[in-house]
Formats: C-alpha cells, sequence, structure tokens
C-alpha cells in the first residue's frame, strides 16, 4: 500500500488514522498512542512481515527506548483488539523475524464533499489521552439533550469537544454547529451569536423563539464554547432548546450551566509519570510527557525524549499536574530552550509560560492570562477565600477551610458555600478519598492565587491562622490516640503532613515565631513516626528545639522534647536520651505523670541499649503503673515490647517470647496493624535466639510484608537486616544477600544504629565471600559508632559480630585487622554506606549478570 485509505475496516474495528481513532463498533477504543502508532504500522504492511527494528524506528523514531518497551505496547494492543465472540486473530508473531497482521482487511474510502452541513472546524491537534473521555463525552451526548464538559482552564475542554464533534458528524443530518462564545461579552447576545454561527435570520421576532422554530426538523448539535462568562444566557438557550425535538447541546464552561437534566462530565488533568520514572520509554506511557514531547516536536522536528532529558521532562510533567495547556506551552519553550533549562527555570515562574502562537485565544497565551480571565469572573468573596486557600499545603477539609478562611468581609457559615462555587467554577478540586472529602488547587492556580494572597497583605495573617488550627487540631488528634483504631487515626490525620510542614516552614522562618513552632512540633510531632519519615522529623522538630529558652511554657517545652527524643530513638540514643530527661525532669516538676509515663518508656528504651537493666526495669514499672491504671492499651502494649527488648538482653529469651507474644495479642485486640507487625518483628527475634531458626524466618517474612503494607522503611530496614543473619544461619546465603541489599539501602536514609547493623551484616557477607580486608574495614566504622555512642549490640547482632571476629582471625593477622579497622573507623556514614555498596553489594551483582 503506498497510501493509507481513509478508512480501514476489519473485524468489528473501524481504523481511522487521520482522526487517531480505533473503533469498535463506532465507540472509540482507548489506546496510548504508541500502540496505535503500531496498529497503523502493521495495518498499512499487513501483506508482509514488519520487523522489530522497523517497528521501533517508525514508531519511536530512532529514540533509545527499553528493550521490552515494544512488547509491552504489542501485548496491550493484543488485549484492546482480542475478540471473543468472533474469536478473530489480528496480529501474529513470527518467531525470529517479527509481527505480521493477519486479520481480512478492507478498505473504506471517504467521500469527497462532506456528508452533512455544518461549520465544525478541524480539531488541528492530536487527542493524546483522551480516548476514554471521548468514548465519555460520546455516549452521554447519544443519552441527553444537554451534557456540559467542565473542567480547569487549559484542560482541554475545546479540543475534546471538538474531537466528539467529529465523531457525530455522520449521525446529525442537520449537521454539527460551533458556536465560539468567547466574544459575546452580554449573556443577553448569546442568542443572536448562535444564530449568526448557524445563519439563522431573526428579523423582528423575539429572537430566541425564532431561533427555536429555525432549528425544528433536522437533527443538529450544537456546541457552544467558552461558555462560563455569559452563562445565564446558555442557561436560557439550552432550557429553550431541550424542547426542540433533534436538538442536542454540548457546552464546553469553567462551571456547569446549572439547568435541570444537564449531563455534567468534568474533564481531569492528564496521567502524569511516577517520580521514579527513569527511562523515556517508560516516561512516554504517561499521556502527560506523550503531549510534552508531540508538542516539543511540533515546534522542533528534532526534539528527542532522551536520557539527558527524561528526568527533566518528568519533573515538569508532574510539577504542571498534567494540565494540557501547561504542558504544551513548556513543550514550545523546550523545543527552544531545552527541557533542562526550561525545568531550571520553572520553579516560581509558572504563570511566564507563553505559546508564541498567534492562532490561539489570548487567554491561552500564557497561563497568567487564562487565569486572570477565571478569576475575572469571580465575586469578590469568592476571591478572597480561592487566595485565602493557597496557605494550605496537599489540600484541606472544608473544616480547616472554613476555619482558616473565614474573616472580614467572608463569614464561616459562607466558606462552605463559596468553596462549592469555586469548585463548580473549576477552580478547585474536591477529592473524594478515603479519609473523606479534601479540597485543593492545582499548582498553576495556586501560584497566580498566592500573588493575590500577597497582594492583599493577608499572608502572614493567614499563615499564623493555619498554624494555630493545625496545632489545636493535633492536640485533639494526639488525645484521641489511645481510643482510636490505629487505621482511623491515620485516616483522618496522616493527610495533615503537607500542612503541618508548611506551618512549621513558615514559624522556624522568624525567630520571633518560636512559641508558634514549639507549639507546633509538639503537638504534631509525632506524625513523622507514624507515617514513618522520622529523618525529616528530626530536621524541623531539632529546629524548634533550638528555639526554646526561659520564656518558654513548661508544658509546651516538655512535649516538644519528648516528640524530639522519639524521633532520634532508633538514630542516636544518647541524643534521644538528653532530649527525654530534659522531657521527664519538666513534666516531674508539672506533677504530669500521664504525660511522663512515655517519657519513661522512652528513657528505658536508651537505657536498655546501654546495659544499664536495672535502671530500665525501674522506669517500665512505673510508666506501666501509670497506663494500667488509666486503661491505656495501646500504651501497654508498646511497653510490652520495651519489656520483651529488656529481657533479650538480659538472655531470658523465653520471658522475652512471652512479653511478645502478650503485646501482640494486644495489638490484635485492637486491631492495630502496625503494632502487630511490630510485635511480628520482636518474636522473630525471640524465636532465633531460641533456636527456632525456621520460624524466625517464617515471622520476619511476615513482619516485611507489613511494614510494606505500611510504607515503614525504617522498621523494614531492621527487620531486613534480622531475616538477613537468619537466613545465613538456615543455610541460604543468596537469599540473604538479595535482602541484605534492600536493607542496606534503606538504613542508609536512617543512618546511625540501623545502618551499623546493616554495616556489620555486610561485613559478614563480605567474610563469607572471601573480602575479609573490606569486612575488617566495615566492621571497624560499626565498631566507632557504637563506641562513641555506648550501646550495646542486641543478641543477634553480637551473634553477628562474634562469628565475623572469628572469621577475620582465621584469614588476617591481628595487626592487620587493627590497621584495617582503624581506617574505617575514620569513616562517615555516607563514606562507609558507598563503599559497601562498591565493593561488596555491586561486585556480586555484576558477576550475576
Amino acid at each position: 500500500m503506498s497510501e493509507f485509505e481513509p478508512m480501514t475496516d476489519f473485524g468489528r474495528y473501524r481504523l481511522v488514522p487521520e482522526q487517531r481513532l480505533l473503533l469498535a463498533e463506532e465507540v472509540p477504543v482507548p489506546l496510548s498512542g504508541r500502540a496505535f502508532d503500531i496498529l497503523v504500522a502493521l495495518v498499512k504492511r499487513r501483506r508482509e512481515v514488519v520487523s522489530k527494528d522497523e517497528l521501533m524506528r517508525r514508531v519511536w523514531g530512532g529514540q533509545v527506548v527499553e528493550e521490552n518497551t515494544l512488547a509491552v505496547h504489542l501485548s496491550a494492543l493484543r488485549k484492546a483488539l482480542s475478540d471473543g465472540k468472533q474469536g478473530i486473530r489480528y496480529i501474529s508473531t513470527v518467531p525470529g523475524r517479527g509481527y505480521q497482521f493477519v486479520a481480512p482487511v478492507e478498505a473504506v474510502q471517504a467521500s469527497l464533499e462532506p456528508v452533512v452541513p455544518g461549520n465544525l472546524p478541524r480539531a488541528g491537534a492530536l487527542l493524546i489521552g483522551r480516548k476514554a473521555a471521548l468514548a465519555q463525552v460520546v455516549s452521554a451526548i447519544k443519552a441527553a439533550r444537554l451534557v456540559t464538559l467542565t473542567g480547569p482552564g487549559g484542560i482541554g475542554k475545546t479540543r475534546l469537544a471538538l474531537a466528539a464533534g467529529e465523531h457525530l458528524a455522520a449521525e446529525y443530518a442537520g449537521g454539527v454547529w460551533w458556536v465560539d462564545l468567547t466574544a459575546v461579552g452580554d449573556p443577553a447576545l448569546v442568542v443572536g451569536g448562535v444564530a449568526r454561527a448557524l445563519g439563522v435570520q431573526l428579523g423582528g421576532a423575539p429572537a430566541l423563539p425564532r431561533l427555536a422554530a429555525a432549528l425544528k426538523g433536522l437533527r443538529r448539535l450544537l456546541i457552544l464554547d467558552n461558555c462560563e462568562h455569559v452563562i445565564a444566557g446558555v442557561a436560557e438557550l439550552a432550557v429553550t432548546l431541550r424542547e426542540v425535538e433533534g436538538v442536542r447541546l454540548l457546552a464546553t464552561s469553567l462551571e456547569p450551566l446549572g439547568v435541570a437534566e444537564e449531563q455534567v462530565e468534568r474533564l481531569g488533568p492528564l496521567a502524569v509519570p511516577a517520580a521514579a520514572v527513569e527511562t523515556a520509554g517508560e516516561a512516554l506511557d504517561a499521556p502527560s510527557v506523550e503531549l510534552f514531547v508531540a508538542r516539543a516536536r511540533a515546534v522542533a522536528q528534532n526534539f528527542v525524549l532522551d536520557e539527558d532529558n527524561v528526568g527533566a521532562v518528568v519533573r515538569m510533567c508532574r510539577a504542571l499536574e498534567g494540565v494540557p495547556l501547561a504542558l504544551e506551552l513548556a513543550g514550545a519553550r523546550a523545543a527552544l530552550l531545552g527541557a533542562n533549562a526550561v525545568a531550571r527555570r520553572l520553579d516560581g515562574r509558572l504563570l511566564e509560560l507563553s505559546s508564541g502562537r498567534r492562532d490561539v485565544l489570548p487567554k491561552h497565551q500564557t497561563l497568567r492570562a487564562l487565569l486572570e480571565w477565571s478569576h475575572s469572573l469571580l465575586s469578590v468573596s469568592e476571591r478572597i477565600v480561592l487566595r485565602r486557600l493557597t496557605v494550605f499545603a496537599g489540600g484541606c477539609t472544608l473544616e480547616a477551610a472554613e476555619a482558616v478562611a473565614a474573616d472580614a468581609p467572608v463569614a464561616e457559615w459562607r466558606v462552605a458555600e463559596h468553596v462549592a462555587s469555586l469548585i463548580a467554577k473549576s477552580l478547585v478540586i474536591a477529592e473524594r478519598k478515603a479519609q473523606g472529602a479534601r479540597y485543593r488547587l492545582l499548582e498553576t492556580t495556586r501560584a497566580f492565587a498566592a500573588e493575590q494572597l500577597e497582594t492583599s497583605g493577608e499572608g502572614s495573617m493567614l499563615a499564623e491562622r493555619h498554624a494555630r488550627y493545625f496545632t489545636a487540631l493535633f492536640e485533639r488528634a494526639y488525645a484521641a490516640w489511645e481510643t482510636t483504631p490505629d487505621a482511623e487515626w491515620e485516616r483522618l490525620y496522616a493527610p495533615e503532613l503537607d500542612n503541618v510542614r508548611m506551618a512549621l516552614d513558615w514559624a522556624l522562618r522568624d525567630p520571633g515565631r518560636a512559641r508558634i513552632a514549639i507549639s507546633l512540633g509538639g503537638a504534631a510531632g509525632f506524625l513523622w513516626l507514624t507515617v514513618g519519615v522520622p529523618t525529616e522529623g528530626r530536621l524541623y522538630l531539632d529546629g524548634a528545639v533550638e528555639r526554646i529558652d526561659a520564656d518558654t511554657p513548661v508544658a509546651d517545652a516538655a512535649r516538644l522534647l519528648r516528640r524530639a527524643a522519639s524521633l532520634w530513638s532508633n538514630n542516636d540514643l544518647p541524643r534521644c536520651l538528653a532530649l527525654a530527661e530534659q522531657s521527664a525532669y519538666l513534666y516531674r516538676q508539672l506533677g504530669d505523670r500521664l504525660s511522663l509515663a512515655p517519657v519513661l518508656v522512652i528513657l528505658g528504651d536508651c537505657q536498655v541499649h546501654f546495659g544499664r537493666n536495672a535502671e530500665a526495669k525501674a522506669l517500665f514499672d512505673e510508666a506501666c503503673e501509670t497506663f494500667s491504671a488509666g486503661g491505656h492499651k495501646k500504651s501497654l502494649c508498646a511497653l510490652m515490647n520495651r519489656l520483651g527488648m529488656l529481657a533479650t538482653f538480659m538472655n531470658n529469651h523465653l520471658d522475652a517470647r512471652n512479653h511478645f507474644n502478650r503485646a501482640l495479642a494486644l495489638a490484635r485486640e485492637q486491631k492495630r496493624f502496625r503494632s502487630e507487625t511490630i510485635g511480628l518483628m520482636n518474636l522473630a527475634e525471640a524465636e532465633f535466639a531460641l533456636g527456632s531458626v525456621d520460624r524466625a524466618v517464617e515471622l520476619a517474612k511476615e513482619a516485611i510484608l507489613g511494614f510494606r503494607q505500611l510504607d515503614r522503611r525504617d522498621y523494614l530496614a531492621m527487620t531486613s537486616n534480622n531475616l538477613t543473619f537468619y537466613l545465613i544461619v538456615q543455610g541460604n546465603p543468596s537469599d540473604a544477600r538479595a535482602v541484605a541489599r534492600e536493607a542496606l539501602s534503606l538504613a542508609r536514609e536512617n543512618g546511625g544504629l540501623i545502618l551499623w547493623h546493616c554495616l556489620e551484616m555486610w561485613a559478614l557477607l563480605g567474610a563469607i565471600e572471601g573480602r575479609h580486608r573490606h569486612a575488617a574495614m566495615l566492621i571497624g566504622f560499626s565498631a566507632a559508632g557504637f563506641a562513641s555512642s555506648g550501646e550495646i549490640r542486641d543478641p543477634t547482632n553480637m551473634q553477628i559480630h562474634d562469628h565475623l571476629a572469628r572469621l577475620l582471625q582465621a584469614e588476617l593477622p591481628a595487626v592487620d585487622i587493627q590497621a584495617l579497622a582503624a581506617e574505617g573507623a575514620q569513616w562517615t556514614e555516607d563514606q562507609a554506606a558507598d563503599f559497601a555498596f562498591h565493593e561488596l553489594v555491586s561486585p556480586h551483582d555484576r558477576l550475576i549478570e
């Protein structure tokens, strides 16, 4: 075939290359852009076998992509073409040669003359990532007389409406008619604008009845674009034309028309790639990246997505949140300046992205112009609420919006009303999640509204109100923790971490806000442990601790010190101990035994690791008395784990197992999955110490699954490190190595005690594999860490250390061991981790490959 037919039929499918459509019985089939290009290439060469290399050249144009990328898209294409009823096979794999389209094909020539009247303009651009949305809109138009396509400015409503009109043109004998209302400045002039577009003479008769009469007879589809600024006139027109047989309306608007029997279809952003995507092939699977690249190539045909710029493109697509207009503007700029250069300049300058095109509406020339258009349509109160919502990060609840955004001239009871209006106008996004409804702004909208907030002079007042709101919220959250199931508690409060970060960033920037930072840090500090990012939490709370002075309320200082101590408990025990001792002293001054009890647990935990077992027992007993008297089962569960650890360090492993089993039973009774998983990790240690290695492996693997589900990377590192040793003892060194590799990657994020344990494990693996000198240097590093901190090794780690010492003594002179260990003792954590990866992990991985 030298030329491709306008339409091609095979089985129940019709391929329309010019419109990039695959139809199944006239319904669009969702396909990625690459899968569609593969199908076109195979159908065009249907009598031949097309090699893999040729398909890669035709579809990816010489880009370097992953080896399995073609197979992934072919698999998706075959799945889309599955036809169980007829059993037709469409694409055949010819081993060693390539692929061939094998189904019977019938070319359908398009008529040279238009089949139906109308004034529908050509879409003029590919409809990328909208196949499912197109199918939904087409289905809606067939089912309802009035469909309104809504969504934020720049989301692609016009383009999708054009595509729907093209798709349905043959079904309307009276034509598909396009009416752009952008230039209509008065709702009263809408009817006249529609009449002009349709060529209807209204004469002296009342305009709306005359237009309705003129449209009777033939089936027509009217597409009314850009309705938001004349919505009252469009709504009146829609109500009248709804009674005219054969007339269907498709409107595009920032908000619905608000009339009876209106079917609203909301258009959202394009899917963005995951942050971890690193290759061009993976990135192009995301429609946002595909659109970005398509626009860049339209400006500069030599633009290529490759390993040098894919990271920048992925970051931009995520920052722009998949908004098509923003992607096209950024893609056009990247074609001229390079993706990396544009990405570096994007932060803080989103609104300045421009197209440089003269063939688009002024409001689509820049993101700023688009948002100014939307903003101009708001009432004064709506503008106030919109700019005040920018103080939130990661969205907010309606309760939070009412508490923070309400102030003269907007009463609290009116905030919800305005938020609902802003949602309808596509300036606020409502997300229904497991934790309930949350409200947020797209980043482009937020950047614009933040400028309005700065101009208003309300910024500092709103930021303080925001910080105080979340301080109060987390004071209530902690009060509810003891009696609230963990899953429910996290559902309610974990989503607020971004807001806590934002509030603390603001409070810590100015020493004059120290009281706010101390109060908020103490109230919300435990959230970082709950969500499993203690390293970040330490940075925030350390900054707040530095601001404690003689004027700080004692209760606020004690609470902050307690939170900071808990965040350092798995990383730097001397620092944890110092913070906890200060907190305990202040709580004893206040006579607050209930707040003191959790600090005693932290102190006892420290004493266990320093080998001061009697002191630890006294602290745990005092805490246990308080918890038992108050019926605090959650806290008792945690204390049972600590008592089990104390018994472990005292080599009383039967008592340890009993304590861990009691902690596990309490966790399961309260349906506390995280505590149950911690209990499994601890019980594995007890079973291993008692010689039940297989049972220890089983429990550790179960705990690892739990920590993965919880995304607790600190506990995952500890448990994986323990499992490594269990597997070595069990006689599975290859399995142990794979587990140890992940443990080291995770431990590096936390540093401190967890990292020392993991590096000792890698020293043992290195010694087992004959790398004794490497092992001696690593043991020197970890031994220096234990010595400087004063911590002692737990029984399992002591076994690892002793076994390693015996291996080294058997292979190296004592003087060499001492010299190598002294060298390792001088390393930083990063140097030690890098050494382990480069000298022990990577060489073995390359050998396997």
